[in-house]
């Protein structure tokens, strides 16, 4: 569909990047507002700093660690690598970016555990070759995405510029601001009046909105948070371990992930209770809890101290609110509408899906707002809710099942019923969530109707193995 019509996206990250660009493509004329400065250098940054920090950690002195406690942490220290699935790929695929967005990732066909003797034991996310998950640092395809956007003529992203106000109209108010974020004399009024808040979980446009509309926000912490580690390549330049798996180290209410990067190195992130992370104060403390819990770690990671005192505990949180929507003028996308914790690897896949179900939106109403915001709020939300829940869920999973021997096997029974009936038979909630295109809300509804045929059969068949073992009891006493 073709449209004389323009547009205002608020958030040059992911979601407003791949919004902005099928909007372009679409017809539409769009400005982007980003209050950050520099973000397509971002990528660049991150990879420098990584290279310097592998590079000088063994001349770094590991007493000065300590004085970095109360450090700020920026943004690049704050990003948990992303994990693209079909969701995304599919949602990228609509513009033509698939392909590339392989090439730029490392795939991860499962779940490596770790045990204490550094024993790893691969659990396949699917069933087949295909189903596999990208682990792709989040400033790069950032900066791709953006790359991709000042490609289109009738995109225009401007740097720098915070949104200060938005109309019921769509038609907003951006002030800009320096590098040290002090906003100037500089104001843009858009004349717009269709407007994308995709500026994340701590939206400004959501901000907005609830001044100017009934709009329900509930923004919820969970007591855990994380930090950011890292995990250098092997002396020979090669990776420390195999790459093609998302690696967890399981412990009763804390967990450790690596994924793999492109540079042959891991980004890993520590999970655990906000009291455990604050409690570890010294060199030595960190060293005896790594080494207590995962004695295989210190060996590969040798910035582990210097890293766990420069990068900061970081907050974990989900964002929900409604309507997403002001009538046909405004809505929310993403984090800013829906916000969830990173444990289902879903977040950056959900945003990239909500892109594309506007795009099919959008189709259907013929490119009028007016009826396509609705419609899409409304068959998107319960999805949304469900993920919310889903990825909170999963934390459990990760954290203590993966290790649990009933878990282990009712997977495999699940396994065995894939295979004797196909896809009738999903052979895990996380091959629905992670492999499908099926909404959240009915993956979660297929899964649970499985659980129960198979929790059904399962009681049967212990109450016939019971019932057969009193009827040989009673023989043996009256033979």
């Amino acid at each position: 569909t073709m449209v004389a019509a323009s547009a205002t996206v608020v958030g040059a990250g992911p979601t407003g990047a791949f919004a902005a660009l099928l909007l372009a493509k679409r017809g539409y004329s769009v400005d982007v507002f980003e209050r950050r400065h520099r973000i397509r250098d971002m990528h660049k940054t991150e990879n420098m700093a990584r290279a310097e920090s592998f590079a000088s950690m063994e001349k770094k002195d590991v007493s000065s660690a300590t004085a970095s406690l109360a450090r700020v942490a920026d943004a690049s220290k704050r990003s948990i690598n992303l994990a693209l699935s079909h969701r995304g790929l599919r949602a990228l695929a609509c513009a033509g970016l698939s392909e590339r967005a392989i090439e730029m990732a490392v795939p991860m066909r499962g779940r490596m555990i770790h045990d204490k003797k550094g024993n790893m034991a691969l659990q396949p996310y699917g069933t087949k070759e295909e189903e596999v998950l990208y682990s792709i640092s989040r400033t790069a395809i950032n900066a791709w995405l953006l790359d991709e956007l000042e490609k289109c003529d009738k995109a225009r992203v401007h740097y720098g510029y915070s949104c200060t106000r938005v109309w019921s109209d769509g038609t907003a108010e951006f002030t800009r601001q320096d590098d040290g974020g002090f906003l100037k004399p500089d104001k843009i009024k858009t004349e717009s009046t269709k407007l994308l808040g995709c500026d994340g979980a701590f939206s400004a446009v959501r901000a907005q909105l609830a001044r100017i509309s009934r709009l329900s926000i509930n923004f919820e912490y969970i007591e855990h948070g994380y930090k950011e580690l890292s995990m250098p390549p092997a002396a020979d330049g090669g990776y420390a371990m195999p790459p093609e798996a998302l690696h967890i180290w399981p412990g009763s209410q804390v967990m450790l992930i690596a994924l793999p990067n492109a540079d042959c190195s891991f980004t890993c992130t520590l999970f655990g209770d906000f009291k455990l992370l604050e409690s570890l104060q010294t060199p030595q403390q960190v060293l005896e809890f790594f080494g207590d819990l995962w004695p295989d770690t210190i060996g590969l990671m040798p910035n582990l101290v210097a890293d766990y005192f420069d990068n900061p505990n970081a907050a974990l949180s989900t964002v929900r609110c409604a309507p997403w929507n002001i009538g046909g003028h405004i809505l929310l996308l993403g984090d800013a509408a829906h916000g969830v914790v990173p444990f289902y690897g879903q977040g950056m896949n959900c945003a990239l899906e909500d892109c594309l179900l506007l795009n099919e939106a959008l189709d259907s109403a013929n490119d009028e707002w007016e009826t396509a915001l609705p419609a899409f709020y409304a068959s998107r939300k319960p999805a949304t809710d469900c993920l919310a829940q889903l990825a909170i869920d999963n934390y459990e999973e990760m954290r203590d099942k993966t290790v649990s021997r009933v878990f282990l096997l009712k997977n495999k029974i699940h396994g065995l019923l894939h295979t004797a009936f196909g896809d009738k038979w999903q052979p895990s909630l996380h091959t629905a969530v992670s492999f499908t295109s099926m909404p959240y809300h009915h993956a979660l509804a297929v899964w649970q109707k499985q659980d129960s045929i198979l929790s059904c059969v399962g009681y049967a068949a212990a109450a016939a193995a019971a019932l057969a073992a009193t009827r040989a009891v009673q023989k043996m006493f009256h033979a």
